[in-house]
């Protein structure tokens, strides 16, 4: 005679022993799915406390913190992200010192920094991403970064550097701006170079030493 698991008394015992050693396990992975069918649907607010719950259940887990730091930056609580890329930064240094923007923290820091009005550190942060990306993909997510870099500088007082970073951002891609591997559509790159009508306004400010208000900038990161 067949035995069957539901009704067997040892196999159903086993089952539950599973289960429950299993439980945190299941949970965790429900609560991720939730983080993602929420934030695939556009429900941030949802998406972000979902997160939270996969924080608490795996503090030490820097892709748990980096998932919410996301998505705090995506709800624009420009502070609170912040706090959770520097639990990241804590928890390791390497992990999120990767050659892809969309893996790499100091991108962003940068912009959690600009959103709260501290310029300096965020023009420092652009920098130290400029200088570990080299993997963008997408052309107008790198002639966004140049852009808002020089922004970043421009509210400083900072009129050649910003000018520069401006420059960099209209002939992006250009040279230093990616490797051998990082290939872009080449018909999306040319669409993108109708960015530069935005762009060069503020490199005319900049090489004119015209300062720009913060408050008409709306400067936000990109996600996957």
């Amino acid at each position: 005679m067949p035995i069957d698991p539901n009704k067997d008394a040892k196999s159903r015992a086993l089952y539950e022993k599973i289960r429950g050693e299993l439980s945190p396990v299941i949970d965790r992975g429900v609560y991720e799915e939730m983080v993602e069918r929420f934030d695939d649907a556009g429900d941030v607010p949802r998406a972000v406390a979902a997160a939270r719950k996969v924080v608490e259940m795996a503090p030490d887990s820097v892709d748990a913190h980096f998932r919410l730091a996301t998505l705090l930056l995506k709800n624009e609580q420009w502070r609170d992200g912040g706090r959770e890329l520097e639990v990241c930064a804590d928890l390791d240094t390497v992990e999120l010192a990767s050659r892809h923007w969309s893996r790499n923290g100091l991108y962003y820091i940068a912009y959690a920094l600009f959103n709260i009005g501290s310029f300096k550190e965020a023009s420092e942060a652009f920098r130290g991403a400029q200088n570990l990306i080299d993997t963008w993909g997408d052309p107008y997510i790198l002639k966004r970064f140049h852009w808002h870099q020089g922004m970043s500088l421009h509210l400083q007082g900072l009129y050649l550097d910003a000018a520069e970073a401006y420059r960099r951002a209209m002939v992006a891609p250009g040279p230093g701006d990616s490797c051998a591997e990082d290939e872009m559509d080449e018909d999306i790159v040319e669409t993108a170079q109708d960015m530069n009508d935005e762009i060069e306004p503020y490199m005319e400010l900049a090489q004119q030493g015209k300062s720009i208000d913060p408050q008409e900038l709306v400067v936000r990161p990109a996600f996957l």
